[in-house]
């Protein structure tokens, strides 16, 4: 049965880490991104859309598709709803644990010479309310693609998408770089790996 991490919708199934390599977005089924219809979810993007972008506005979509796959070979990643800054994101979000997203904080200026950096999610994990998701099957993410990387808002996190391999102009942070940022941002809480979450 369809739930909030599967849809019963025509998917593109992969069975090897290197397609999945190729994905240029990860985020999965439900997430609300911000286009020039307003918010819609990913998985109802069309190829065309005119998806919101931090830097650059309105960018068209170039690439979409919804790949279904077993989650042994790459963690999932939840980040519950206002665990960041108190309000982002705007509800709890799934990611796929090498989703790239942004961070801002005054004290990064100084560590690492830019007040907004980039962070792989599963870095993050210091953080209270942002965890590793056991025991899922199987779960849907969107793959998305634009001429050149962009970070797009969604569920109000600003994600990278990046279809060549090159990040923006903002830093990526080492893991031990994030654990730096994650002590700023917030100390990690006590629970830990989340074992029980209903996505089915």
């Amino acid at each position: 049965m369809a739930g909030p991490m599967t849809k019963s919708a025509p998917t593109e199934h992969l069975t090897h880490l290197e397609d999945l390599n190729r994905s240029r977005g990860c985020m999965t089924v439900g997430t609300v991104v911000l286009t020039s219809k307003g918010e819609v979810h990913a998985e109802d993007l069309c190829i065309g859309d005119k998806v919101l972008t931090k830097d650059a506005g309105y960018q068209q979509l170039m690439q979409f598709s919804m790949v279904t796959e077993a989650r042994d070979e790459e963690p999932l990643i939840r980040i519950d709803r206002s665990c960041i800054g108190t309000v982002h994101p705007s509800k709890t979000s799934y990611f796929l644990s090498r989703q790239l997203l942004t961070l801002r904080h005054p004290m990064f200026d100084p560590l690492f010479g830019t007040k907004e950096v980039l962070c792989r999610v599963d870095d993050l994990t210091d953080m209270a309310g942002i965890d590793v998701v056991c025991e899922v099957p199987e779960v849907t993410f969107i793959d998305l693609g634009f001429e050149r990387p962009q970070l797009i808002f969604a569920d109000g996190l600003n994600v990278e998408i990046n279809p060549d391999q090159q990040t923006s102009c903002r830093p990526v942070l080492s893991s031990a770089e994030a654990q730096l940022a994650c002590g700023l941002l917030g100390p990690r809480g006590p629970a830990g790996i989340a074992e029980d979450v209903a996505l089915h």
